[in-house]
């Protein structure tokens, strides 16, 4: 009753939907999209400015691994974070298979329109279920829920409206096949969408019917309509290829309006790779060094798929497909897992060295310098460095070591965005894969394990190297003669970082991000919000790590000091 009598005294008779529905919302869970929703940032002072639909709702820290809230629901008395978060962890993977799926299909099936309104519905859908895993439970209360909510509802009847009327014309062909359309805001009613006034109880069995409904005009390419992977051959069929290249990028309202800035970067321009020299000088020779080789593969993961055509340093991992093209290599890899792959890629080839097992940054620059000196090898072409443990401490000691490869492919934190670099200290010789030494059992020492762009930009600037190619949140620095392409030339590590990975339509099913969402309950887009003054946001990233106890005598975590951000 003091949430209600808080909204009623700031409304005008213009509001009185609102203020039903955010009563509705209160007894039932009923999400109403509002007339206007600025009154709830006006009514609402939740310390974010400018205010943001944020999920997971949480700041937590290490001392609250589990907690409990006062539901502002009457069916759930309390709220226990450790329960939410194992449904947020299910909805969360659920929602990142849906869209890689989504993204599979659209580089196949040339429908521009159709696959960018669905792309824009399903981050959408996905928040709305993001919310929903936290129903009741928010640290402001209902007041904090009404406000994060009623904004994206907005947004999904407005994006609903636009995949019906492209959608109309699937209405006899789904009847045929006795499959369930939805191309109505009354079906989203008689389906209880919590978006929606309706008489029963909300649920979101729409999202469901819309994510098989996105996959039906394509549902040739999978052998079901369902869009399961035919038996033995992935998904699709083993020669359905990406023809084409989407032209969008992620949806404005869940990128705080980055994406719309008409200066910016677009993934879709940033294909052009660095101008290699027609004659390579004899400094270099034709042998690559790996330090994360894994299976051997020289793939594309789904989100990579957008341009099948980039040539290796569009590929997961541009060493090995160098590797399979004749050139010689040293190879480490610290999962002996993948010993029986590794060498039956290598067989009898005397040009190719393999190192299994665990290794630290000392160890491996003596290796390959002893190597280079048996072998009477010139410096290696190409350095690859992915093994999630301070990865540019690798680079760096190599580096100090005598290593001068012509160019240097590194995969940059997801989460950290130029100005800030951020890096570990030191390499930590106690963790094999960080992503598994998340939990407070393993006193989280795989916790923010890579180091930031900028941080790579600032330590290998020292050695001559710049920028000249990015994908995804790969980054490929090297040395003249090697020249960067015209789409990066003069562009801050801002502007690319932004605009082709950040604003990136795949960009929230990466693996990191999603798994340290589940395991932490924080919004990353925080660090990223650009109408939020760099200080501002800096200070959000230390107080993240203080938080979780991240030691601070184990990073760096600074300001560029040239940056205007």
């Amino acid at each position: 009753s003091d949430h209600r009598q808080v909204v009623d005294s700031t409304l005008d008779e213009r509001d009185v939907f609102e203020a039903q529905c955010l009563s509705a919302m209160m007894a039932v869970w009923r999400w109403c999209a509002p007339l206007a929703t600025t009154v709830y940032a006006e009514v609402v002072d939740m310390s974010i400015s400018p205010f943001r639909s944020l999920c997971p709702p949480y700041t937590l820290s290490d001392d609250e691994g589990d907690f409990h809230l006062q539901s502002s629901h009457a069916d759930a008395p309390q709220c226990s974070v450790q329960q939410l978060a194992q449904s947020f962890a299910e909805q969360l993977q659920d929602a990142a298979r849906s869209a890689k799926m989504l993204w599979l299909v659209a580089t196949r099936y040339y429908w521009p329109e159709r696959w960018e309104a669905y792309m824009a519905l399903y981050e959408t859908m996905s928040q709305l279920e993001c919310f929903a895993a936290f129903r009741g439970c928010y640290p402001g209360g209902m007041t904090q829920e009404a406000a994060t909510v009623l904004p994206v509802c907005l947004a999904f009847r407005q994006e609903a409206q636009r995949v019906f009327q492209i959608d109309a014309y699937l209405k006899d062909a789904a009847g045929q096949l006795g499959k369930p359309l939805v191309i109505s805001e009354d079906m989203l009613r008689r389906l209880n969408h919590p978006c929606f006034e309706s008489d029963g109880l909300s649920n979101f069995q729409a999202h469901d019917l819309l994510r098989r409904q996105a996959m039906l005009p394509a549902s040739n390419l999978f052998g079901s309509y369902t869009g399961e992977p035919l038996p033995g051959s992935g998904f699709g069929h083993p020669q359905l290829t990406a023809f084409w290249i989407p032209r969008w990028t992620a949806p404005t309202p869940h990128s705080f309006g980055v994406c719309e800035q008409n200066d910016l970067l677009k993934w879709y321009d940033a294909f052009e790779p660095p101008f290699m020299p027609n004659e390579m000088p004899a400094e270099w020779a034709q042998w690559v060094v790996n330090l994360g080789a894994a299976d051997g593969s020289c793939d594309q993961d789904i989100p990579r798929q957008d341009n099948m055509e980039r040539g290796p340093l569009g590929s997961n991992d541009p060493a090995n497909c160098l590797l399979r093209e004749g050139f010689g290599g040293y190879l480490f890899e610290g999962d002996e897992k993948h010993g029986a792959a590794l060498n039956a890629l290598i067989g009898d080839r005397k040009d190719v060295q393999l190192q299994l097992g665990f290794a630290d940054p000392s160890s491996v620059a003596k290796k390959l310098l002893r190597h280079i000196v048996q072998r009477r090898l010139g410096q290696p072409l190409l350095l690859k460095v992915d093994v999630d443990n301070c990865d540019c401490c690798f680079v760096e000691t190599l580096l100090e070591a005598g290593l001068k490869p012509l160019v240097i492919h590194v995969e940059v934190s997801p989460l950290v965005p130029p100005p800030f670099i951020y890096r570990p200290k030191e390499f930590d010789p106690y963790i094999q894969d960080s992503m598994e030494f998340l939990n407070a059992s393993e006193g989280r020492r795989g916790h923010m394990r890579h180091c930031s762009l900028s941080a790579f930009e600032e330590s290998l600037g020292k050695f001559g190297y710049r920028l000249v190619y990015f994908h995804y949140h790969d980054a490929t620095f090297a040395l003249p003669p090697v020249e960067p392409p015209p789409w990066i030339v003069g562009r801050t590590a801002a502007e690319v970082w932004y605009g082709v990975f950040f604003c990136h339509p795949m960009r929230t099913v990466d693996p990191l991000e999603v798994l340290y969402k589940q395991k932490f309950l924080y919004d990353y887009r925080q660090w990223s919000d650009l109408e939020v003054p760099s200080s501002e946001r800096l200070q959000k990233l230390q107080r993240y790590l203080d938080a979780w106890r991240v030691p601070p005598d184990s990073y760096i975590l600074k300001e560029e000091e040239t940056s205007d951000r």
